[in-house]
């Protein structure tokens, strides 16, 4: 990745998706993190930036939860999408970023169970298939809830269909065309994070 094209590690990302008008089903987040280039935050020292980023998104999470709790439909948890297109063996081949997401992820292990109700990695590749079988072990139940899907959209789409309703999918995401997302975050450049 040249640094013109690295414009933001976080743009753009997480967004949430529409609530369901049913009752009982939880918030939907996508966060195009194959497109993230970790390795890069990890070899120019920068990675408490990208704990920092990840600790803003869960708190984006809880209080989207809360805004859309209702004495009536009670929220409690999310489905979170990650999708894995354009991961990398440059990112899980690398020792250092590997083990840092390793330790961020043992940090943190305890903080996604207590919202995410189920977590979708869509567009997983090979190389995203064996970094979630190389963290299983060391992130205990954190990975309990997380499907792996594979870069087929045939196959994805309709299970993530079991899910949530088409209707609040928007269009680059194989939907509705007049879908849109309630709130996207992360619009700033990797140089302006800090701010």
């Amino acid at each position: 990745m040249t640094p013109a094209s690295r414009t933001s590690i976080y743009s753009k990302h997480p967004v949430l998706l529409p609530k369901p008008a049913l009752k009982n089903l939880v918030l939907i987040w996508y966060d195009g993190i194959g497109k993230q280039d970790i390795r890069w935050v990890v070899e120019n020292g920068t990675f408490p930036e990208l704990e920092k980023h990840y600790l803003k998104s869960v708190i984006h999470i809880v209080q989207s939860i809360q805004a859309a709790d209702t004495p009536d439909d009670e929220i409690r948890e999310a489905v979170i999408i990650w999708d894995m297109d354009g991961f990398s063996m440059r990112q899980v081949g690398h020792p250092q970023t590997l083990s840092s997401l390793v330790k961020m992820g043992t940090k943190f292990n305890d903080v996604p169970l207590e919202f995410a109700g189920k977590v979708f990695l869509i567009n997983a590749n090979y190389v995203t298939k064996k970094a979630v079988d190389i963290a299983r072990p060391f992130m205990g139940n954190v990975l309990e809830n997380v499907e792996v899907l594979p870069t087929n959209r045939d196959v994805w789409l309709p299970r993530l269909l079991t899910t949530f309703p088409l209707d609040i999918v928007p269009e680059w995401f194989g939907g509705n065309n007049n879908t849109k997302p309630l709130w996207v975050y992360g619009h700033r450049k990797y140089e302006n994070v800090s701010s």
